[in-house]
């Protein structure tokens, strides 16, 4: 059976140009956010490529069609996706030994073992325990002002003992780490061969190196989310994390004051509660 399109080649070329604008009038929708993070996951390709064969036109109108498609059930889905997407979880995943990694083993030794974490935690919590997780790790979960947090203690594979804490976030933030600037740090950005995020705080900048993500970092790390991590670094060498749907914080040998365990929760609510500053459609 002969192709619709193939009897008239005008016919073919002008449903072609119909498709193409249709094409371009539902990708015209969705926001850049949509086209780097989320669209590669759904595998949508960023933009239909031209068949070659010998009958292109026939071949190109299908595939456009396909196209059309897909884009008009996608815009269906927007808001489940905007929800999957812009919204945090409810449940943390486990974070895996050493996930936060860049902790040097200089750092091990300079923090005492904690003694109050449990003790901390339950003041928020009272059913917050430790609980054996593997070889190694111990970790428990628990609800902080109505967050979903994990907190965890485990050997990395370069046998520093590292405290976690992590909650979810949405999916479409990040990637972001943010961590103490060290003396090479400070060189490298001065002779600019280095990436960095500066926030126009006095205090913070010159302490912390931001990397990643500039509307991310732009959105968890206002006044008091800096605050936090200023006053966490003033007692150890945290690391912050924000990737896949989850924020992180770790440190090495754990917290040295109950101040510190409030502080690192804190920030955790916070960066749970973050307003997503992208959209999966164009404004």
């Amino acid at each position: 059976m002969a192709h619709p399109y193939r009897d008239s080649k005008g016919v073919s070329a002008e449903r072609l140009k119909s498709l193409r604008a249709q094409i371009a009038d539902l990708e015209g929708r969705f926001s850049e956010a949509f086209w780097s993070r989320v669209a590669p996951e759904l595998g949508i390709e960023r933009e239909l490529q031209d068949v070659e064969t010998e009958t292109p036109i026939a071949d190109d109108i299908q595939a456009a069609e396909v196209r059309v498609d897909l884009l008009e059930q996608t815009v269906g889905r927007l808001g489940r996706l905007e929800s999957e997407w812009c919204t945090p979880a409810h449940s943390v995943a486990r974070i895996g030994v050493g996930a936060l990694g860049g902790i040097s083993s200089n750092t091990a030794t300079a923090h005492g073992w904690p003694q109050n974490l449990t003790e901390s935690v339950r003041k928020l919590d009272a059913t917050f325990e430790m609980k054996p997780r593997g070889l190694g790790i111990e970790g428990g979960s628990l609800v902080a002002d109505g967050v979903p947090l994990d907190i965890q203690q485990a050997w990395s594979l370069r046998g520093i003992v590292l405290w976690t804490f992590a909650t979810t976030v949405a999916r479409i933030l990040g990637p972001l780490r943010i961590e103490h600037e060290g003396t090479l740090d400070g060189i490298l950005d001065m002779l600019g061969l280095q990436a960095e995020l500066e926030l126009a705080d006095d205090r913070f900048d010159p302490v912390f190196l931001v990397r990643g993500d500039e509307p991310t970092a732009r959105a968890v790390l206002k006044p008091e989310a800096r605050e936090l991590l200023l006053r966490i670094g003033e007692e150890t060498s945290p690391v912050f994390r924000i990737a896949a749907g989850q924020a992180a914080l770790a440190w090495p040998r754990g917290p040295t004051s109950p101040g510190i365990v409030q502080s690192a929760i804190r920030l955790m609510v916070i960066a749970h509660r973050t307003r997503c500053p992208y959209s999966l459609t164009r404004t």
